[in-house]
């Protein structure tokens, strides 16, 4: 329950302060591992591997979307 805790900070912590990566991804990967070990199962890998994947493409997209917005808006301040 700690680690799923500390994943629910981090993940607080990135909503009020936008831009920082740091606390949101190791708030996401602590509360992944929270969950996985409070299942009381065996664990699917390809279920994860089909959950993921789109996930972190989806995430990969957007980040590129950012950078490319954040690079445009300062080449016109100077």
């Amino acid at each position: 329950m700690l680690l799923i805790t500390a994943g629910f900070v981090g993940i607080c912590a990135e909503l009020l302060r936008p831009g920082k990566v740091i606390p949101g991804v190791v708030g996401g990967v602590l509360f992944m591992l929270g969950i996985a070990g409070v299942v009381r199962g065996p664990i699917e890998w390809s279920a994860v591997l089909w959950l993921g994947a789109p996930l972190i493409l989806l995430s990969a997209g957007l980040l590129a979307i950012a950078w490319r917005a954040r690079r445009n808006k300062t080449r016109f301040v100077r």
